[in-house]
């Protein structure tokens, strides 16, 4: 879904089936960092991103999720742009210990980067099926 700030009231309609997320932070961008650390803030704290529940004819269960979130920090051709640690360390990543998450540098134009962060999830994605 896109993040700008008309679309991000839908993201919550997706959560409950969402096997995973990809939060793309724009790593040229140090005025909004904050913007985007508050986003993820939210998303982390709504319940179905780390709960599910399982109704039948008797009981509702909780599951707990571990829905793993691959960040991209976009835009690293640019001069400007904070490094993977930069953008980790405003983002506050380091918090995140209930989940998975791994954070790669991109450049979405040329394609740097997309490969190999699509591959960590979807290794992350099949573990998780098991």
């Amino acid at each position: 879904m896109s993040g700008q700030s008309k679309y991000r009231t839908l993201w919550e309609q997706y959560y409950d089936e969402s096997e995973a997320i990809i939060f793309v932070v724009d790593s040229a961008d140090r005025l909004r960092i904050q913007v985007a650390k508050n986003e993820l803030d939210m998303l982390l704290d709504h319940p179905c991103i780390f709960q599910t529940f399982l109704i039948n004819y008797y009981k509702i269960a909780i599951r707990k999720r571990e829905v793993p979130i691959l960040f991209f920090a976009n835009k690293m051709d640019l001069a400007m742009a904070m490094n993977e640690q930069e953008v980790a360390k405003e983002m506050q990543l380091e918090q995140i210990t209930d989940r998975a998450w791994h954070i790669q540098a991109s450049n979405a134009i040329e394609g740097n980067g997309i490969a190999d962060g699509i591959n960590w999830l979807s290794e992350i994605i099949k573990r998780n099926k098991k």
